[in-house]
């Protein structure tokens, strides 16, 4: 229980709720808060500028854009009439998202404790590293993500109230895909975890292998190739997601193949299509991944920003490493200036640019990150939901009670055309 000062907490009292919320609201929850944004699988929090707590109205974001150069800059003959112009602006809008992590603590664990040191410290201490260690992981899932909340893709067809169902990753690819493939499926889907498959709600109840779950439903679940698999929520609706890097980075028209879902063609409340400037430079030849296209698609996005991180996942990551030796370049890893990544050096950007491996970014896609274009937007930074009179425990229709994390904001894009992406790429 290295990190929680329990010393002061004494929990002896049966392990009261008002002992345990206590000791949950003000020793566990400041360290949650801390470590979340040290959690090395929770890239995004390093990397974007925060923007501070604010009132929203209506719980959402509103962000002035420039959308054009300045028409009012002439040259002329001395004596002649001097043009006159503006800049056009747009506005954008930021939903506010919720994203929650809960843990239970069952009635008989509480009234177990008969010391600081007794069970429910050591459950409480738990539970909550392995929430904060998780909501981290899923974050960063998120921020890769398009608010979509696809986390895999059925192949093949079935129907039933228990069953197994065969995936493809979020990319549609599966093992076969031996140059591509480098998220398993069930990397995202715990057991425990309520999902829809197409309409159909289900839990998955286990796991075979990295690409087979099993489930359960109420009803009859019926699937057809290419379903995609979002997570949902406690009404059996699809989840909400934040926006992630996805959505963000797109030109409004990307596809990859039939099964994978849709470009994100109004963004922020703008649609890309009639907006130019809202498209991000976007390079869907494919192929294998050379250091000549990253040059191309990086310069691209260079005069519109500073694209100084490049991310790509682990497959790609060492195949660049690869090209590296190969030209006789260093591979060796150096510190980013911005958020203290490790990397690899990227030629083109005289030495300011550092290639990162994040082995949540999507299957093909290499990302071209301004982190001055991109900030988190905070509502509220993470923190316990206070139930009323500082309580943070709220009682369950069962013997316990529930603690529920939670963080409220999204992701806010000022300028996409700075940054840019890749995709279908491969390793051979």
């Amino acid at each position: 229980m290295a990190g929680y000062p329990v010393d002061n907490y004494n929990l002896s009292a049966a392990g009261t709720q008002g002992s345990v919320s206590n000791f949950l609201k003000k020793v566990i929850a400041p360290r949650i808060e801390e470590q979340l944004t040290q959690e090395k699988a929770l890239k995004w929090f390093k990397m974007v500028q925060k923007e501070p707590q604010i009132a929203m109205p209506n719980n959402n974001y509103y962000i002035t854009l420039r959308k054009s150069r300045h028409s009012g800059i002439t040259s002329t003959t001395a004596g002649n009439k001097l043009g006159s112009g503006n800049a056009q602006y747009d506005q954008a809008v930021i939903p506010s998202k919720y994203v929650y992590g809960v843990f239970d603590i069952l009635g008989p664990t509480m009234a177990a404790t008969e010391s600081p040191e007794g069970s429910i410290v050591r459950s409480l201490v738990e539970a909550s590293d392995s929430l904060r260690q998780d909501f981290a992981r899923d974050l960063n899932r998120i921020f890769w993500g398009a608010s979509d909340g696809v986390v895999a893709i059925t192949s093949g067809s079935g129907s039933g109230t228990t069953g197994t169902i065969t995936l493809k990753n979020r990319m549609g690819l599966t093992t076969t895909d031996t140059t591509k493939y480098a998220i398993q499926p069930n990397r995202y889907l715990p057991i425990g975890r309520d999902i829809l498959i197409g309409s159909s709600l289900a839990t998955v109840t286990g796991q075979v292998g990295d690409t087979q779950i099993t489930f359960k439903s109420t009803g009859t679940t019926t699937w057809t190739n290419g379903q995609s698999i979002v997570f949902a929520d406690g009404d059996g609706a699809a989840a909400d997601e934040p926006m992630g890097a996805s959505g963000i980075v797109d030109d409004g028209t990307m596809t990859i193949n039939s099964s994978t879902p849709a470009s994100v063609s109004t963004f922020e409340g703008i649609v890309r299509s009639s907006n130019s400037y809202w498209q991000s430079n976007v390079f869907s030849t494919g192929g294998a991944l050379t250091e000549s296209n990253m040059e191309t698609v990086y310069l691209q996005a260079k005069q519109y920003g500073d694209p100084t991180l490049i991310f790509m996942n682990y497959l790609l990551y060492k195949k660049y490493g690869d090209l590296l030796l190969s030209y006789k370049k260093s591979a060796t890893t150096h510190e980013a200036l911005t958020g203290g990544f490790t990397g690899l050096d990227f030629a083109a950007g005289g030495g300011d640019v550092t290639v990162v491996v994040d082995y949540d970014v999507p299957d093909t896609e290499v990302y071209f990150i301004d982190p001055t274009s991109i900030s988190l937007g905070q509502l509220k930074p993470t923190h316990f939901i206070d139930q009323g009179s500082g309580n943070v425990l709220r009682r369950m229709d069962y013997d316990g009670w529930q603690a529920v994390l939670a963080w409220y904001g999204n992701m806010i894009c000022k300028n996409v055309r700075s940054n840019a992406k890749m995709t279908a790429q491969a390793t051979s």
